[in-house]
Formats: C-alpha cells, structure tokens, sequence
C-alpha cells in the first residue's frame, strides 16, 4: 500500500529554496540574494533534504533539514556582516529582505514538526 506524502513538509521544503531566490538584505536600494553563495547552497540542500523526507513522510529527520537551513542562515549573516562592516554607521539603510524571513519561518516550523514528531506517539507511517 503506498504512503501519502506529508505535504507540510514538502512546503517547508519549497519555502527554504524559494527563499534563496528572494532579497535576503537591502541595502541603499541594492538587494543581496543566498542564490549563488555557498550559503544559499547549503539552504538549498536543506530545503531538498526536508522534501525528500517529506515524500517519505520521515518526519523526525525534519530536524536535520531545519537546523542546517539555520546554521546556513548564521553563515550568511556572517558573510554579509563581513561585507557590510565599513557601512557599519549606515547599518539603519541595511534591512532583512523578505528571503530572509521565509527562510527563517520555514526552518523554524521544520525544527517544530520534527519535534512534533518526536514527543506525539502518533505512527507517522500508518495508512489513512
């Protein structure tokens, strides 16, 4: 009998790669995206590694994906701090673009379901 898939953690998935693709910082007009740096990389793998877990409903394994997109984002703000740090008297023009706030929502509510799956003792795998 096949398993449904869980779409919850398709989306999470999709939201992580679709925020690489927004504005992760404004700056002056200008944008900075996580497509291209090895930091959008590694959200990227997050995001494909929470829809494969998704499509074979592993939902404890949410956590991996979650945390990785997190650590991926810390690097980012790192990088980019690196970057804007002789504009660091300008820092009221530099503002989180909305890449960063679907990045973050979708893999804070990753780590929340892989959770979720940990403390219910709902069967994960059984069929409706």
């Amino acid at each position: 009998m096949r398993k449904k898939k869980d779409k919850f953690g398709i989306i999470l998935g999709v939201l992580m790669i679709i925020g690489t693709f927004l504005p992760y910082l404004t700056f002056w007009g200008e944008e900075a995206r996580l497509l291209g740096t090895k930091y959008g990389t590694i959200v990227i793998v997050s995001g494909i590694i929470t829809i494969i877990l998704g499509l074979l409903r592993i939902r404890v394994g949410y956590l991996v994906g979650g945390i990785v997109s997190l650590i991926g984002m810390y690097g980012a703000g790192v990088y980019y701090e690196e970057i804007l740090r002789p504009y660091i008297d300008l820092s009221s023009l530099i503002n989180k673009g909305t890449g960063y706030y679907v990045i973050l929502l979708s893999s804070i509510f990753t780590i929340i379901a892989g959770f979720y799956a940990i403390f219910t003792v709902i069967d994960c795998n059984a069929s409706e």
